[in-house]
């Protein structure tokens, strides 16, 4: 199913915390949470949930303040790690693998039988990526941290593949049943909103992307959420 991109945050952060809240999970991994956790410690003590994130760079993970996240720095790409969860999630990692299979298949590996595996990520056909792929890094980053205000502190810029990373095709739905998952849901976001502090030009934008949306091709999304788990 496609959307605009303006909802696709909030509908992964319902995702994510409707599975804590609602289904009771409790042994939550985040891969690439970094400097930004996506649970604070007051959801964490009243859910008492056992989380732990793994990050392949020590810098992003020594940025967490809080003492109630397990930190670990590994590569799931190369490395497995032996413990199993409930719930694993990543929110804009994927799209940066250069080895998506490996890093899948050790995924898949720490999941329980009933566990919930949800990414989200950016797609290789969006107008961010394509832009992302063909101009050089110092415009690009300039466009990131100027005209979206990220912080690169915070929130850095990293090199991007684009690997198995599109929208709700059945080519990528079919590569990951072979893998052993279950698609449980894969919706995809239309749109990218780096224009909305211009507000004639974002309104643009918008105007454009409802227009793309009604074409309702998964080839013209700009995020994604996939929603998976262990084929039993």
């Amino acid at each position: 199913m496609l959307h605009l991109i303006h909802s696709s945050w909030d509908d992964f952060k319902v995702k994510i915390t409707n599975r804590v809240v609602q289904n009771g999970v409790v042994k939550v991994l985040e891969i690439g949470g970094g400097a930004q956790p996506f649970f604070n410690d007051e959801l964490i003590s009243k859910h008492n949930i056992d989380y732990t994130i793994i990050d392949i760079s020590q810098k992003e993970l020594d940025k967490i303040i809080s003492q109630q996240v397990k930190k670990i720095c590994l590569d799931l790409t190369f490395t497995k790690y032996h413990e199993k969860y409930d719930l694993i999630f990543s929110q804009m990692v994927l799209e940066h693998l250069e080895h998506p299979l490996e890093f899948h298949k050790n995924v898949l590996e720490m999941a329980t039988n009933e566990a919930t595996i949800c990414h989200f990520f950016a797609t290789k056909y969006g107008l961010p990526s394509f832009l992302n792929r063909i101009l050089p890094s110092n415009l690009t980053d300039y466009i990131v941290y100027n005209l979206q205000k990220r912080d690169p502190e915070s929130a850095g810029k990293f090199k991007a593949y684009y690997i198995k990373c599109t929208g709700p095709i059945k080519k990528t739905k079919t590569w990951f049943e072979k893998l052993g998952y279950e698609v449980l849901d894969y919706n995809g976001y239309i749109g990218h909103g780096y224009l909305g502090r211009i507000k004639v030009l974002g309104a643009l934008e918008r105007s454009f992307s409802r227009l793309l949306l009604k074409l309702n091709s998964p080839y013209l999304t700009s995020n994604a959420i996939l929603v998976l788990k262990k084929k039993q």
